[in-house]
């Protein structure tokens, strides 16, 4: 029997080293640029989200806002969730599980999981493990998470701080007269 080399029908075409593929996710995330990155668009969709209500307040008339404020607000959400989806797929391959299990996102609370699931340590079928977060990533996602800790104890302990609504007066009927 004679060898026989193996050449691959086309070369895989590897994006260079540093920069990714657009517009689907590959390769790994690991878990605290992930939660980073899940923080980081929370607070950009609330930014987001006061600056677009003080133009539309600005530029509209006050019975039209509400209606514009719905449909900005809802494509707004879109992006976040398709960024959230995105970020997911590779939180899931750092785990060795596929990209569809990013889905489970979209159900309340299953996020937390993708915070707290460890990815495998080594290569897997996705490439080679994530660089880790470097240390201002690390304090910043600390630092957020702490203060989201502190405003929640706060809020419970407390209560929210608006001013009570005066009581409404207790209506007097007239008396029964014969």
């Amino acid at each position: 029997m004679s060898e026989v080399d193996y050449q691959p029908i086309a070369p895989s075409r590897k994006p260079p080293e540093g920069r990714r593929r657009l517009p689907w996710p590959s390769g790994r995330m690991g878990r605290i640029r992930y939660i980073a990155c899940v923080l980081g668009l929370a607070i950009l969709y609330t930014l987001s989200l006061s600056l677009i209500i003080t133009v539309l307040t600005m530029a509209l008339p006050p019975e039209s806002v509400a209606g514009a404020f719905q449909i900005w607000s809802a494509g707004l959400f879109l992006l976040l969730m398709a960024g959230l989806l995105f970020w997911s797929v590779e939180r899931a391959h750092d785990a060795n599980l596929p990209g569809w299990v990013a889905l489970l996102v979209l159900v309340p609370g299953v996020n937390l999981l993708f915070w707290l699931w460890p990815g495998k340590h080594g290569d897997n079928r996705y490439g080679p493990p994530p660089a880790p977060a470097n240390l201002l990533t690390k304090i910043g996602v600390c630092l957020t998470v702490g203060l989201l800790v502190l405003s929640y104890l706060y809020t419970k302990t407390y209560g929210p701080m608006v001013s009570e609504p005066p009581p409404k007066p207790v209506p007097q009927l007239p008396a029964y007269q014969e």
